[in-house]
């Protein structure tokens, strides 16, 4: 019963979306996030009851905040060059200006002078 709850809730937001420009798409996810139907949540597959996974998370967009996130190769071996991403995300409403973002590294990593773009 879950997994139809899960697959139904999506139909929310494209009636929102089509009759009021998405104005209510985070009072949807709120809604749907307490029952279990967030937005990491998986419906599993229609031939099983037990394989779909809730999850009580908002759509990232809906939580009003400065988010930053810092992300590298997974798969990187002693002695290979790694290249870390810092993505900073403005989700909150209004402007943000001079965001200054300091990242420190590990002790055992080194920094090349001159490799960062922005």
């Amino acid at each position: 019963m879950w997994c139809y709850f899960y697959r139904y809730s999506r139909e929310y937001f494209g009636a929102d979306e089509l009759l009021y420009e998405g104005q209510n798409n985070c009072l949807i996810w709120e809604t749907f996030a307490r029952r279990g139907i967030g937005f990491s949540a998986d419906g599993g597959t229609a031939i099983s009851r037990g394989d779909g996974q809730e999850a009580f998370d908002i759509l990232p967009e809906c939580v009003k905040e400065l988010k930053v996130q810092k992300t590298a190769n997974a798969d990187a071996k002693a002695g290979d060059e790694l290249t870390f991403t810092l993505t900073v995300q403005n989700h909150t409403d209004n402007q943000i200006t001079d965001v200054f973002v300091k990242d420190t590294l590990n002790q055992n990593i080194s920094y090349v002078a001159s490799s960062s773009v922005m």
